[in-house]
């Protein structure tokens, strides 16, 4: 980005490619800030791709950043946000200054409540995140240790990795053929790759290589603008699913894609019933069978013990053991633990013979899954994943969770089990990711899954790889491995059978690009890129307005005024208010009115608006307090709001739109002092760490701030991270100009 006065290694632009096509762009900066530990050293990336979904344009953003204490270099704080138009997963660890904690949150937005931390054992960690990369690098000119402990926040735990020899080797990097050394790193426990880096002779890193997600990296020293959208799809569909495929004993599937994208697949032909046979260059035949992933393989030790989310020996998980083996004679559960086990433990008191269950390990294997279906009744997906003791006590568990429990009470019985990960084709013709079980039965693997009765797998169950004895194990992530790794695969179903009898299949209906639902997320899509103008066009010209739907005619309204159509805003939110009374509408409507009012200077119709939303929100209401600052700098000048926020401030401490609101009255006054500045820039910080730094509006504001303080290159590093989330924005391209020509000195 900065190409025209100089490059830096400490800000510099990756291409990312896929399948041999260009699909968007990853930017890193290294910058320096203060914190409640002193100096900091702060890695930021963010990264988008543009891909389609069918006929529909689909971004997806990712913003990754850490902090480490600069005097001793360990981790204080680390953040992933991945998002796309429709859903956000959030993954945080933090240093409180004695250990880390961590938590992982998948909701329709990062802003929405997070669960609770979770503790996390770093203590044998050595790298964290893209530390790894310059690690590596390193590795060739002063190599060290073979192995090492890496760490990001999307891993649940530390993984052991080992770093191979460095190889001599060239690539061709814009048509010219460059010399340098391939090194690279893999999983100590399967040999599996996680990254090669080529480094050039003069020591820089020019590509790198993610096998896992299809990926490769390069160094580029163009803008840092996302290209044009390719031919990737996003989501896996396939274009058959069986309506009874519950009674399926074998299938078979069909991979399309691109050569380099299937040979990524092979551990779909790891598990024993799945055979994936390579039929051309650009396709694959999967045949699946209904049984377990490990055959006959023996069960080890590992399959008995517990590990941080399998509790076998746990007080709750024997008691909960022993109140089924006695019908409910003897053992615990909790009050509405025993509630919800009342039909399982009243159908066994009617059986004479019930005992003799325990004694046959697949029948007691059916019972403990429907034990743990019955106790776990909350089966929403729970995005962060929590152990089998604290999934009992709650109730509470989407597959994970009913795959931990199941385990944890398999092995309290001595029944040797696993947990296996993969895909499962439900109907619809959508592949989910999933989690079940297998048990050793006494001579061979069976399979089970404690979340969809009946509990049998069929042959639309297909693993990823075999079973694993500790859920650390398992694939770290799997859903967003599967959007990955599957990114322009075809995966259909083309044949069932039932015990040999063809089952019929049924063709899902896909989203048509001339659909109201499609036009309105391509609509999403381009205001996410921060041109709202086209949003608006797109909106207006696939849907007619007098036959928009209410909750279109509120998106145009939201299009209308962040593209500043504030006259015509107005007139819309004046007609759709006599045509809904909900109140989140009104709100809504509200709000647009009273920004428009704001921006346009019109101080008394403000107050106006102001004051029905009084009727509407809490008389303590941030929103409220905060309009009310906004105007009472139009009627009184910056300085009036700012004393109405620090007394706003003082009763509400470490409220993010407060401090983001007092930071930007300070860098709006005419002569802030150094130390205004200052305090500004501190509570800015605040807000872009609570935010994961993946919202554009505090970035720019960070920009703004570090220029005023006369820190050109890192308000320039900053600004070019808000672009890279929203690449179409006016305000921002203008203010880039201005700042590369103020930072080069360019006319």
């Amino acid at each position: 980005p900065l190409s025209i006065c100089g490059t830096f290694p400490d800000h510099y632009v990756l291409a990312v490619v896929m399948d041999g096509m260009e699909v968007g762009r990853e930017l890193r900066s290294v910058l320096s800030t203060q914190g409640p530990f002193g100096d900091e050293r702060v890695l930021l990336s963010h990264m988008s791709l543009r891909m389609r979904m069918g006929s529909i344009p689909f971004d997806t953003q990712s913003v990754r950043l850490l902090k480490f204490s600069k005097s001793e270099g360990f981790l204080l704080f680390g953040s992933q946000v991945d998002s796309d138009p429709l859903k956000s997963s959030t993954s945080v660890v933090g240093f409180d200054g004695a250990s880390w904690a961590r938590r992982i949150d998948s909701k329709s937005s990062y802003r929405d409540t997070p669960s609770s931390f979770v503790d996390l054992d770093l203590s044998r960690v050595d790298v964290y995140g893209f530390d790894l990369i310059d690690r590596l690098a390193r590795q060739i000119s002063s190599p060290s240790k073979n192995s090492l402990h890496f760490y990001e926040p999307v891993l649940s735990a530390p993984i052991e990795l080992q770093i191979g020899q460095p190889l001599p080797s060239s690539i061709s990097l814009s048509d010219k053929v460059v010399d340098g050394t391939w090194v690279e790193a893999r999983r100590k426990t399967d040999q599996s790759p996680v990254v090669r880096v080529f480094v050039a002779r003069d020591g820089n890193i020019l590509q790198e290589e993610y096998p896992a997600l299809s990926q490769i990296r390069r160094r580029t020293p163009i803008d840092h603008a996302a290209p044009v959208p390719s031919d990737l799809p996003v989501g896996l569909f396939s274009s058959s699913y069986s309506g009874d495929s519950s009674s399926s004993t074998r299938a078979i599937f069909t991979l399309r894609a691109a050569s380099t994208r299937l040979d990524s697949l092979r551990a779909l032909g790891e598990a024993a019933g799945q055979k994936l046979t390579r039929t051309s260059p650009s396709e694959s035949a999967l045949e699946v069978l209904a049984m377990a992933p490990d055959g006959q393989s023996p069960p080890l030790p590992a399959d008995l013990s517990a590990d941080g989310f399998i509790n076998p020996r746990a007080p709750s998980i024997l008691s909960a053991l022993q109140y089924l083996r006695s019908a409910g004679k003897s053992g615990k559960l909790n009050p509405q633990r025993t509630l919800n086990a009342t039909s399982i433990i009243a159908d066994l008191s009617l059986r004479p013979s019930f005992k003799s269950i325990w004694s046959d390990p697949v029948k007691l294997a059916v019972l403990l899954a429907r034990y743990v279906s019955a106790l776990l009744p909350n089966k929403e997906h729970t995005f962060s994943m929590v152990d089998a003791v604290t999934a009992l006590e709650k109730g509470f568990g989407d597959c994970t969770e009913h795959s931990v429990l199941l385990a944890s009470f398999l092995r309290a019985e001595n029944i040797p089990s696993r947990l296996v990960s993969g895909m499962l084709l439900t109907h619809g013709g959508l592949w989910i990711y999933h989690m079940w079980n297998e048990y050793w039965d006494g001579s061979s693997w069976q399979a089970i899954d404690a979340s969809r009765p009946p509990f049998k797998t069929d042959a639309m169950y297909v693993s990823i790889g075999r079973g694993v004895s500790r859920f650390t194990d398992s694939r770290s992530n799997l859903s967003r491995f599967i959007e990955s790794a599957f990114s322009g695969v075809s995966f259909d179903l083309v044949a069932a059978w039932a015990d040999g009898m063809d089952l019929p299949l049924s063709h899902p209906k896909r989203v048509d690009v001339r659909s109201d639902e499609a036009i309105v997320l391509e609509s999403m899509v381009l205001s996410r890129r921060g041109d709202w103008a086209s949003a608006l066009r797109c909106l207006d010209s696939g849907i007619a307005k007098e036959a928009s739907t209410l909750s279109q005619k509120l998106l145009r309204l939201e299009y209308l005024t962040s593209s500043g159509r504030c006259d015509e805003a107005l007139s819309d939110a004046a007609a759709l208010l006599k045509t809904t009374s909900a109140h989140e509408n009104v709100l809504s409507i509200r709000l647009s009115e009273i920004n428009c009012h704001i921006r346009l200077g019109h101080i008394q119709k403000s107050r106006v608006v102001l004051k029905e939303l009084r009727k509407i929100l809490p008389n303590d209401d941030i929103k409220v307090s905060l309009l009310d600052s906004q105007i009472t700098a139009l009627e009184t000048g910056p300085s009036s709001s700012r004393a109405k926020l620090e007394v706003l401030l003082q009763s509400n401490k470490g409220c993010l739109p407060c401090l983001a609101a007092h930071a930007n009255t300070i860098l709006e006054s005419e002569d802030p002092s150094s130390a205004d500045l200052t305090l500004a820039l501190s509570e800015t910080l605040k807000v872009l760490d609570l935010g994961y730094w993946a919202d554009v509006e505090p970035l720019l504001s960070f920009s703004k701030l570090l220029t005023r303080l006369s820190h050109r290159k890192d308000a320039l590093f900053v600004l070019d991270h808000a672009l890279l989330l929203r690449p179409l924005d006016p305000q921002l391209l203008s203010l880039r100009d201005q700042s590369i020509r103020a930072f080069c000195g360019s006319p």
